[in-house]
C-alpha cells in the first residue's frame, strides 16, 4: 500500500490489526530504506560511532503552491468520480482538484487537499521518519511528547494543507526529534560522539572524517538491500515478512499525523503509544479519526 497509508491514526491502527505478523503479506510502500545512503546512517548509528543518540532532525522539500479555486466541471468519461472521492466528503470535480489531464506527469492537486492527503507533513514524512523509527528501533511504538507550529495554505483555494512546520518529538529514552519542511530531504543524528547525516541522493557527511570513511562492518544490522517492489514480491513467494509490515507502516504515519495535530491543536500534547491516545487530553483525541461519508465505512 503506498504511503502514506491511512488519513487518521484510527484508520492506521486498523489496517495494522487487518494485517498481523504471519498473517497475509503486507507491505507500506516507500523506497528508502533501499537508499544506500539511508542504510548506512542506520548502521553507523547502531553500531555506535556517534555514541548514544541524543537528538534527530529530520528535513522535507517545501511544499508546492497553494491549489487555486476552479468552476465545476463535468468528470470526463471512463472516471467513476463518486467511486474516486471514496469516504471524503462530496465535492465537484474540477481537473485542480483530481488531476491536470495536459500533463499526466505533474503532482495532482488532490496531494494538496485535506480531504484525500495532509500533504508534506505526511507524503514526504513517512519516507524519512521511516527510517528514524528504524534507526532508533521504535518501528512498533513512539514518542511520549508533541509540539509543533506551523501555517496553512491561504483559504480560498482548494489546498489547505500547511505551507511551512516545525515539530519537536520526545522518545521516553529522551531522546529528541525535530521534523520541520527544510527545502531538502535530510536526517542527522547527534550523539555523544559526533554526527552523521544522509541527504537523499547526496550521500553522507559527519562531524569526523572518520565516522563515515572506516569501512563499516557486516554485523547483520543492515536490511536486505532490494527493490521494494521486489521485497514485497520476494515476500510473497517465500511466506516472510516485509521490510515495511502494516505495523510498522502505521507508526511512522502516526508520527507524521501526531505532528499536524499538535500543530492544529497549539500546545504541547502527551501521548501514550501503547494504547495510542492523547493522555487527559479528551479534545486531542477527536482528531484521532475521521468521520466517513455514507455509505463508506472501516471493516
Amino acid at each position: 500500500l503506498e504511503k502514506p497509508i491511512s488519513l487518521s491514526i484510527h484508520q492506521g491502527r486498523a489496517i495494522a490489526n487487518a494485517f498481523p505478523p504471519g498473517g497475509k503479506v503486507f507491505r507500506t510502500d516507500t523506497e528508502v530504506r533501499s537508499a544506500k545512503e539511508f542504510r548506512q546512517l542506520r548502521q553507523i548509528v547502531r553500531t555506535g560511532r556517534i555514541g548514544r543518540v541524543t537528538s534527530v532532525v529530520a528535513g522535507v522539500p517545501n511544499e508546492q503552491p497553494p491549489v487555486p479555486a476552479q468552476p465545476e466541471m463535468a468528470a470526463p468519461e471512463g472516471l467513476d468520480y463518486p467511486m474516486w472521492l471514496g469516504p471524503a466528503p462530496a465535492a465537484p470535480y474540477t481537473t485542480h482538484r483530481v488531476h491536470q489531464p495536459e500533463d499526466l506527469r505533474a503532482r495532482p492537486g488532490w496531494m494538496l487537499i485535506r480531504d484525500y492527503c495532509d500533504g508534506m507533513i505526511c507524503n514526504w514524512g513517512t519516507h524519512l521518519l521511516d527510517i528514524v523509527q528504524w534507526t532508533l528501533g521504535a518501528g512498533e511504538t513512539g514518542p511520549v511528547e508533541v509540539r509543533g507550529s506551523g501555517t496553512f495554505h491561504p483559504a480560498g483555494g482548494l489546498s489547505g494543507v500547511l505551507a511551512a512546520f516545525d515539530v519537536r518529538y520526545r522518545y521516553a529514552d529522551g531522546v529528541t526529534l525535530d521534523y520541520r519542511m527544510a527545502g531538502r530531504p535530510f536526517l542527522r543524528f547527534t550523539g555523544t560522539d559526533g554526527w552523521v547525516e544522509a541527504e537523499w541522493w547526496k550521500g553522507l557527511t559527519a562531524s569526523r572524517p572518520a565516522i563515515i570513511a572506516d569501512p563499516i562492518e557486516a554485523d547483520g544490522l543492515e536490511a536486505r538491500q532490494v527493490n521494494e517492489k521486489l521485497d514485497f514480491i520476494d515476500a510473497i513467494r517465500r511466506g516472510r515478512p516485509t521490510l515495511i509490515p502494516a505495523e510498522t507502516g502505521h507508526r511512522t504515519n502516526s508520527l507524521c499525523q501526531l505532528g499536524l495535530i499538535a500543530i492544529e491543536m497549539g500546545e504541547t500534547l502527551r501521548w501514550d503509544p501503547g494504547v495510542e491516545r492523547f493522555v487527559d487530553n479528551p479534545t486531542a483525541n477527536q482528531r484521532l479519526e475521521r468521520p466517513l461519508r455514507e455509505p463508506w465505512k472501516l471493516g
